[in-house]
C-alpha cells in the first residue's frame, strides 16, 4: 500500500514539474503554415473565353506581401501551355539569381523588335547566379500573342536543371518560329530561372523578365498587368484552345518552407465566330493609286477552325469582291482596289470559317487628290560621341503622289542643329558635333513637283569616356551598346570614316578582335 502511494506521489510531481516548465516557457515555437490560395473566375470554361487565374500566399493564415508563385498550366495533352512567376507584392532588393536582360534579335545577336510571319525570331537572355555557391536551375521561356492567347513554352537549355558557377554571367541566344497564323502586334516574352518545373515542385529565383516584339503591325497590344498585393493574378485567352482538362501547378519557397498546390479546370467545345480585321497599304491613299488590302490579321477563334471566305465592299459603288477556298485550301487574303475620286470611303470586310460562323469589320479610308513626301532618316552610331563622324541616312524618306505618279525627291535639306545646315541631292550626308548636348536634327525633303515635308529628331551626343574603358559609352555598365559601338568601328584605324578612338580599348591604334573579347570578357560588369 506504501508503496503506490509513494508511486502516485511521484507521478504528482512530474506532472507539477511539467506544468512549471509550460508556465515559464510560455512561446514555445510552433511549425508554421504556408499556404498557397488558387482559383479560376470560373468552374468551366468553353473555348473562347478568358480565364483569369487568381491567388495568393498566406503564412499562419496571414497574407504574404513578398513571395514569389510560380504557375505552370499544361494542356490535355499534358504538355506546357502556360508557366509564369508572380509576385504576391513588393519585391525584395536581392535575389539568388537574376535575369540581367532579354531582348529579341536576328541571329547575328543585334536587336530586333519587328519579325513577320513564317519568320524566325531570336531571344538573347542574359542571367547571373549572385550566389558565392553553385546553383542549379532550369531557364523557362513563355511567350503570349497580342491576342492573350499562350503560344508556346520554351525550354532554351532542355528541361533538366544546369550548373550555374557562383558569381557566373552567362548569355544564350534561343530561336523559335513565327507560325503562319501568328495574330499581329505586339506579343510578349516572360523568361526566369526555376529550380525546377513548377509541376515538380520547382519555385522561381527571381522575379520574371518580360519584353515584347511586334508581328507586323502595332495593333493590338496587350494592356499592362496589375498588381493587387497579397493576390497574384494570371489572365489567358482559350482562342483557338483544344477542349480538355487544363491542370494548374502553383509553387513557392519562402522563408525556407516550400508549398504547391494543383487545380483543374475543363475546357469544353464550342462554335466560336471568327475575328474580321484588315490593313493596308499604302497608309496614306491618293487617287488613282493602287492600294492592297491584306486580311491576314484576320483570325479564326475555335479550335482548328479556318476562315474560309473573304468578301470585300469598297465603298465607291463598285461591286463587292469574294474570294472563296477550302480549309486544306484557303483562299488569299489580298486584294488590290484603285479608287478614282478622292474623298472617304467605308471599306467593309466580311469573314467566315469553316464552320459557316461570320465577322465583319470596316475602316474609312481617306482617298487624297495629291500626297506630300513622307521626310524620314536615321544616323549611325545610334549613340554618337563627341569629335566622331556620324552617318545621316534619309533613305526612308518616301516620294508623294500627284494623282498620276511618284515625284522623285531631288533634295535633301538638313538642319543639325547647331548652327550648321546643309543641302544635298544625296540621301546620305556627315555631321561631327564638337560638344556633347541634345541637338535637334531636321530634314526637309522636297520633289520634282516642289511638295516638301519635314521631320525632326533628338540626337544625343556624348562625351568621350575614358580611353582604354571596356564600358565605350561611359554609363557604368558594360552592356550590348558597349559591344555594338566596337563591333561598328571594327577593322577601321585612324583616319578611316568608321574610326572611333573609344573603341581601341587596348591602344592599339585599331579596332580589332582584341577590343571584342575585351568587352565581352566584362560583360553584365560595373565599372
Amino acid at each position: 500500500m506504501g508503496e503506490k502511494v509513494k508511486k502516485e506521489k511521484n507521478l504528482i510531481t512530474l506532472v507539477i514539474l511539467f506544468s512549471i516548465i509550460l508556465c515559464v516557457v510560455p512561446t514555445r515555437i510552433s511549425a508554421q503554415t504556408l499556404f498557397i490560395n488558387i482559383s479560376t473566375n470560373k468552374q468551366i470554361f468553353k473555348v473562347g473565353e478568358n480565364v483569369v487565374l487568381t491567388g495568393n500566399v498566406t503564412l499562419n493564415n496571414q497574407p504574404v506581401y513578398d513571395a514569389l508563385v510560380a504557375i505552370q498550366i499544361n494542356k490535355p495533352d499534358s504538355t506546357p501551355y502556360i508557366i509564369r512567376t508572380k509576385t504576391t507584392g513588393q519585391n525584395q532588393n536581392s535575389w539568388p539569381a537574376e535575369i540581367l536582360e532579354l531582348y529579341t534579335c536576328d541571329y547575328k545577336g543585334e536587336l530586333k523588335n519587328n519579325f513577320s510571319r513564317n519568320s524566325i525570331a531570336y531571344i538573347r537572355v542574359t542571367y547571373r547566379n549572385n550566389q558565392q555557391n553553385a546553383i542549379y536551375a532550369i531557364l523557362i521561356i513563355y511567350i503570349q500573342y497580342s491576342t492573350a492567347s499562350p503560344y508556346k513554352v520554351v525550354f532554351p537549355l532542355g528541361e533538366t536543371p544546369f550548373r550555374i558557377d557562383p558569381q557566373k554571367t552567362e548569355s544564350i541566344t534561343s530561336s523559335f518560329e513565327i507560325p503562319s497564323n501568328a495574330p499581329y502586334g505586339n506579343t510578349t516574352i516572360y523568361a526566369n530561372l526555376y529550380s525546377q518545373t513548377p509541376i515538380n515542385n520547382g519555385y522561381p529565383y527571381c522575379p520574371e523578365k518580360t519584353t515584347t516584339f511586334t508581328i507586323v503591325t502595332t495593333n493590338p497590344t496587350q494592356p499592362p498587368e496589375q498588381q493587387n498585393p497579397p493576390n497574384f493574378e494570371v489572365k489567358f485567352s482559350l482562342s483557338m484552345a483544344a477542349p480538355g482538362s487544363y491542370s494548374v501547378y502553383a509553387t513557392t519557397q519562402y522563408k525556407g518552407i516550400q508549398v504547391s498546390n494543383t487545380m483543374t479546370f475543363p475546357v469544353l467545345p464550342q462554335a466560336v465566330p471568327p475575328k474580321a480585321d484588315f490593313i493596308y497599304s499604302p497608309s496614306t491613299v491618293g487617287v488613282n493609286l493602287t492600294v492592297t488590302f491584306d486580311a491576314s490579321p484576320s483570325l479564326p477563334q475555335g479550335f482548328n477552325d479556318v476562315i474560309i471566305a473573304y468578301e470585300w465592299n469598297f465603298g465607291d459603288g463598285t461591286p463587292p469582291i469574294k474570294v472563296n477556298g477550302t480549309p486544306d485550301n484557303p483562299p488569299n487574303p489580298t486584294v488590290t482596289h484603285v479608287f478614282i475620286t478622292q474623298g472617304n470611303y467605308t471599306v467593309t470586310l466580311k469573314v467566315t470559317d469553316n464552320e459557316g460562323l461570320s465577322d465583319q469589320t470596316n475602316k474609312i479610308i481617306t482617298v487624297y487628290k495629291v500626297i506630300l513626301p513622307t521626310a524620314n532618316f536615321i544616323w549611325s552610331p545610334q549613340i554618337p560621341i563627341v569629335g566622331r563622324t556620324i552617318t545621316f541616312d534619309a533613305g526612308l524618306s518616301k516620294p508623294g503622289w500627284n494623282g498620276k505618279e511618284h515625284p522623285p525627291i531631288v533634295r535633301y535639306t538638313w538642319d543639325f542643329g547647331d548652327g550648321y545646315m546643309i543641302d544635298t541631292t544625296n540621301t546620305i550626308t556627315y555631321h561631327t558635333y564638337q560638344n556633347p548636348n541634345n541637338y535637334t536634327v531636321i530634314l526637309t525633303v522636297t520633289d520634282s513637283d516642289g511638295m516638301q515635308n519635314s521631320t525632326a529628331k533628338i540626337v544625343m551626343v556624348l562625351p568621350p569616356p575614358p580611353q582604354g574603358s571596356p564600358d565605350v559609352d561611359g554609363n557604368g555598365r558594360v552592356d550590348m551598346t558597349d559591344v555594338v559601338i566596337v563591333l561598328d568601328a571594327f577593322g577601321s584605324t585612324a583616319g578611316k570614316p568608321n574610326w572611333n578612338p573609344v573603341a581601341d580599348i587596348n591602344r592599339d591604334d585599331k579596332i580589332d578582335m582584341t577590343d571584342v573579347i575585351i568587352v565581352l570578357d566584362n560583360f553584365g560588369k560595373y565599372v
